[in-house]
């Protein structure tokens, strides 16, 4: 099935329907149009939906592409970024808790992104602390 034929699939679940239009593409070849469907409700200001239609998309990634595959962790890596922005701390260090170890296996501890990981996961494990345990006096 060529890319194309996919987003004519697509085009009439448009308009607000992206869970309807996602669950039609499963395959290893359309997963990135899933991706690039949720990228856009997000930059359109549905960030919600978008956190939760990006664990779908990453749920399909881990399945076909494993745990550390670069565009798996380029999912988890947005997934992390929506749940942070909004306001789902807690989510956002679980997958910057899965996420680092993982840029640590593949690209090493001083890459930037392991770094850029590291210290997203420092952030969001403070701000999802409980106000009493962020500041001890």
């Amino acid at each position: 099935m060529t890319t194309p034929r996919n987003l004519a699939e697509v085009y009439p679940f448009g308009r607000g329907r992206y869970r309807e239009a996602g669950r039609r593409l499963t395959g290893d070849d359309t997963v990135n149009i899933r991706e690039n469907l949720v990228h856009w409700m997000s930059e359109t200001g549905d960030r919600a939906k978008a956190r939760d239609l990006y664990a779908e998309v990453l749920a399909v990634r881990e399945r076909v592409r494993g745990t550390d595959h670069p565009q798996t962790v380029s999912t988890r890596t947005d997934l992390a970024f929506a749940a942070a922005e909004t306001g789902d701390m807690g989510r956002a260090r679980d997958e910057y808790a899965v996420l680092a170890p993982s840029l640590e296996r593949t690209l090493g501890l001083r890459h930037p992104e392991t770094v850029a990981a590291r210290e997203n996961l420092a952030y969001c494990t403070r701000a999802a602390a409980p106000a009493k345990r962020r500041f001890p006096w």
